[in-house]
């Protein structure tokens, strides 16, 4: 089965290789590109930001400007989360697919905090965009979107040492880590020298960036 929906529990039962784990929403999909672009539709762009530039500005929705953390656009986006017509047909991260498909023996998992109402079209998305086959672990729906980030952490500790390292975009994830789990996280779209001395993670701005410290660390 490809892309097969598993609690971490299964995984670990799961006839898996060791590996990376991997962020699908601004890793693979480009999620706030398209964000961007139907809030400039809908709410207006101050600052008339291409989509593009946005998500270089600002990396995550968290660090939107005020005028899209309105209760309204906070709505629109929570419905867009929800959505999987919208999930369907989100923009590819530029390269993304080429350059997992170089390490495609290495990615172990896809790890998400994409709701589980949207896993079987997350699935038909990286099957229609050519992403390498892996299992899918979801946030389940008990978990609160703002808590995204605290509960993947607790979920890259329970699959510790099979998989320990992780290439996701929010920067916030790193500070869930413990520091004793010897985890790196490659913090996607970021080229900034705050990571420089942290144990846990390495700045990545883009994937070939990202595939070249896989490559330097010799991840199975």
């Amino acid at each position: 089965m490809k892309f097969p929906i598993l609690t971490p529990e299964q995984f670990l039962e799961w006839e898996h290789k060791d590996g990376i784990a991997c962020d699908i929403d601004e890793t693979l999909a480009w999620t706030v590109r398209d964000w961007v672009y139907h809030l400039s539709m809908q709410f207006g762009n101050p600052d008339n930001l291409s989509p593009e530039d946005a998500v270089l500005k600002y990396g995550h929705s968290s660090f939107f400007p005020a005028y899209w953390q309105t209760p309204e656009c906070k709505q629109w986006m929570q419905e867009r989360i929800m959505d999987n017509e919208f999930q369907k047909w989100i923009t590819p991260v530029p390269w993304a697919q080429e350059m997992t498909e170089s390490v495609r023996n290495r990615i172990a998992v896809y790890i998400t905090i994409r709701p589980e109402i949207v896993g079987t079209w997350t699935q038909e998305y990286l099957t229609s965009n050519g992403f390498p086959n892996a299992p899918i672990i979801l946030r389940p729906d008990t978990i609160v979107h703002s808590d995204g980030n605290k509960w993947k952490a607790e979920i890259l500790h329970m699959l510790h040492p099979k998989i320990r390292w992780i290439v996701d975009d929010n920067r916030k994830l790193v500070h869930h880590l413990l520091p004793e789990y010897q985890w790196k996280v490659y913090v996607f779209w970021y080229s900034g020298n705050e990571y420089n001395d942290h144990p846990n993670a390495i700045a990545c701005k883009d994937w070939e960036t990202t595939c070249s410290y896989i490559e330097q660390h010799d991840i199975i």
